[in-house]
This record gives structure tokens, C-alpha cells and sequence, in this order.
């Protein structure tokens, strides 16, 4: 009786390997080499899968159903010419399974562009419903497919298919966003997309490379950004009772600090999100549940505006915070570094350049960890599921950590 196994061709490799189907029969053997490579440290060679015992990914279970509609086919063919009382040859049945291109996972229109099945993944009706309710996916991932577009006008022999997203791609495409001056973390941001794209594609058929998944998401630790307790009570009770458009970025702005909301929270925040002193909302980045009490300053805020908080559009928020720190003359000198490659470029410039729509969020947590709430219980008002990640948005002032090495050591 046949057997048909697969094997790696490089099972000692320490990166990925291509995988063949060996076929016993009467103390011979059939190779038949595969279009499918996988991560060396991923095949379960007893189960004759991809993956682990806890854990199977999309793109791994689609590899699974390729690999196991090939062997299916193998199989068929065989044995069909062993009724007919002969042993293929290895040649005739590659032919043979290669005439069967369709795969069960596939879609009738597998073979469409990249350009074209890009369009459709922001466009997807399978994203989540709080990444439909922020309209930003198309404004997240335009700028990516723009870029690749670039970099293919700028490397000639670079195609945009999904064949080209291999290991080479990955350092050629880091270099050339480097020479163009972009930050790590930005570099990371538009692997970060490239490999959602690629995951998607893949649960849709669309393509069975795995080279994709190696891929490194950059993020370089910068300088947190915040207001310590001095300038945020400063703003707070500075008279802006001369400019309306500002007096509304205040309140805006002050509702992120003692909340820690996101922008894109406070933009969609309503009085029905308000029961019995408490917001309940659902946050337009993660889709995760937030519960936050209100305090007195946040209280007076909403109270102001009992027909709904101003709206203002990411751009011109940030605009005019930058006028607003500099009219409040929140000048503190802050860090900035931009980090690209290995090349780290420092300087200092005052809080009133520095501050954006980020920096109420890092405040409040900065503040709230100050005033000696507990990690827990501020991670449950912003959402964050783990103190690491937490603990990125927290800074601390000079003078507080020079209190704190006096208070230590003298």
C-alpha cells in the first residue's frame, strides 16, 4: 500500500524551509517537491501540519488546506494509475497535479492584483466594526500602497505581487524608507499594515507565502510627552474668555487629561455615553470597553456644553493645541528624539511644539499614577491590557526625579 508524507527539505535550518511529499510504494520512493515553504520551527512533522499544539494561525491553517488538497490530489492520481496496473513517474505526476490548479480555499478570483485586492482589504466588510465606525482604514493604508508604488517606480526589477514579499524585500524596503528620511517607528507602522494586508490575503486564498510573517515591526522608545500637575492646573485656570475657539481646545484638551480618552473618543463622546456619573464607551481604536468616573473638573466641562462638546477636525485640534501651549506659555523644554535606522538624532524644544493630541492622554495616566491611584486601577479607565504597554505613556519632570534620588539617598 502507498504512503505519501511530507517532509522539509532542511529540517536543521534555523529560518523556513520548502516542503516535498514523498511517496512510498513497494520499497520505492517518489519526491515531489511542493510551492509551499514554512517556518522551520512551526512543522509538526507527526501531525503533518503547520503550526503548534496551542496555536494554529489563519495563514497556517490556509497552508494546512493547501498542503492537504495537494497530497489529496497526489493520492488520487496514484493510486487511478495503479488500477490501471502501472507506477507513475515522478515527472507524470507533476504534470498531473499541476493541470489541478484550484484549491478548496481559494476563490474563483485568485488571481487578482495585488493593487486590486489591497483596495478590497480596507474596503472589507470583515474589518471590525470599530475600525468602520473611525473611517480611517482607507487613511491608514492609502498612504502604504501609495508608498509601495514608490518604491516599485524606484527599484524597476521589483514587482508588486504577492511573490515579492520575501525576507529580501523586507531589508530592501526598510533601507529605501530610511533614505528617505522616515522615522523607525513610522517604518514600523507600514509593516505593521503590509503584514495585516498579507494575513488577510491569505485567509482569502489569495496567496500562501509565509516570508511575510518574519517580518519585524519596528517601534523605537521615545520621550513621553506630558503636563506635570503645575501646568496643567495653569491651563486650566488661564482666562481664555477672549477666544472662543480656543476656550473650546482647552476644555477638549483637559477632558483628555483627567479621562484619558483618546481624540478619537472625545470626538464621539455624547451624553448618552454618560450614566449615573460614569462614561461607558466603546473606544473607536480598539473596540474595547471603557468605564471611566467622572471627577469635578470633567464634570464642569461637559456640563458647559449640555447640547454636545465641540467637534474639531485631528489637524486643526493639533493646530490649535500648539497655539494654545504657546498663548499659555507652557515653554518646559522637552526632549524630541527622531530615531532612523541606527542614526539618533536628539534635541530639546519647548512643550508648546511638543504637545498634540497624544500628550492628554499621557497626562492623565502620568497624573493619575502621581496622585497614587494604582497601575490596576488605571489601566482599567484607558484600557490597556498590560502594565508594559501602560508604562510607555507614563513620564516623569527632572524635578521629580531629582526628588526622588534626594529622597532616597540623602
Amino acid at each position: 500500500m502507498a504512503t505519501f508524507k511530507f517532509y522539509l527539505t532542511n529540517p536543521a535550518g534555523k529560518d523556513k524551509a520548502r516542503l516535498f511529499l514523498k511517496i512510498f510504494y513497494k520499497g520505492s520512493t517518489i519526491r515531489i517537491t511542493s510551492p509551499y515553504t514554512v517556518p522551520v520551527d512551526r512543522w509538526m512533522v507527526k501531525e503533518q501540519r503547520c503550526g503548534s499544539a496551542r496555536k494554529v494561525t489563519p495563514q497556517e491553517k490556509l497552508i494546512n488546506e493547501h498542503l492537504e488538497a495537494l497530497k489529496e490530489r497526489t493520492e488520487e492520481f496514484f493510486m487511478k494509475c495503479l488500477t490501471d496496473g502501472r507506477i507513475p513517474a515522478k515527472e507524470e505526476i507533476e504534470a498531473a497535479i499541476q493541470e489541478k490548479k484550484e484549491e478548496p480555499t481559494s476563490k474563483p478570483g485568485s488571481g487578482i492584483s495585488f493593487e486590486k485586492a489591497f483596495e478590497e482589504f480596507y474596503q472589507s466588510p470583515s474589518l471590525s466594526s470599530h475600525q468602520k465606525r473611525r473611517g480611517s482604514t482607507t487613511r491608514a493604508y492609502k498612504p502604504v500602497l501609495t508608498k509601495l508604488k514608490a518604491y516599485k517606480k524606484a527599484k524597476p526589477t521589483f514587482k508588486l505581487n504577492f511573490e515579492s514579499f520575501d525576507k529580501k524585500f523586507f531589508h530592501d524596503f526598510t533601507s529605501f524608507l530610511e533614505e528617505e528620511g522616515l522615522e523607525n517607528n513610522t517604518i514600523g507602522s507600514y509593516f505593521k499594515r503590509i503584514k495585516a494586508f498579507l494575513n488577510w490575503a491569505q485567509e482569502q486564498g489569495y496567496h500562501s507565502t509565509t516570508d511575510f510573517m518574519r517580518y519585524k515591526v519596528l517601534k523605537e522608545e521615545k520621550p513621553v510627552v506630558f503636563l506635570n500637575k503645575k501646568e496643567l492646573d495653569h491651563l486650566i485656570g488661564f482666562d481664555l474668555t477672549k477666544s472662543k475657539r480656543l476656550d473650546e481646545t482647552r476644555d477638549l484638551f483637559v477632558l483628555q487629561c483627567v479621562t484619558g480618552l483618546r481624540v478619537s473618543d472625545i470626538m464621539i463622546l455624547d451624553q448618552k455615553h454618560i450614566i449615573d456619573d460614569t462614561i461607558h464607551l466603546r473606544s473607536q481604536k480598539t473596540g474595547g470597553q471603557l468605564t471611566i468616573p467622572l471627577n469635578k473638573i470633567s464634570k464642569s466641562i461637559l456640563e458647559k456644553y449640555p447640547n454636545g462638546l465641540p467637534k474639531k477636525s485631528s489637524q486643526k485640534y493639533n493646530d490649535y493645541l500648539k497655539e494654545l501651549a504657546e498663548l499659555t506659555e507652557l515653554e518646559r523644554k522637552v526632549q524630541r528624539q527622531k530615531i532612523s535606522g541606527n542614526k539618533v538624532d536628539s534635541s530639546f524644544i519647548s512643550l508648546s511644539e511638543a504637545i498634540s493630541s497624544h500628550t492628554g492622554r499621557r497626562t492623565f495616566i502620568t497624573q493619575c499614577l502621581e496622585r497614587g491611584i494604582p497601575p490596576h486601577i488605571v489601566m482599567s479607565f484607558t484600557g490597556h491590557s498590560d502594565l508594559k504597554t501602560m508604562y510607555r505613556y507614563i513620564g516623569y519632570t527632572e524635578d521629580e526625579k531629582n526628588r526622588a534620588m534626594q529622597s532616597a539617598w540623602d
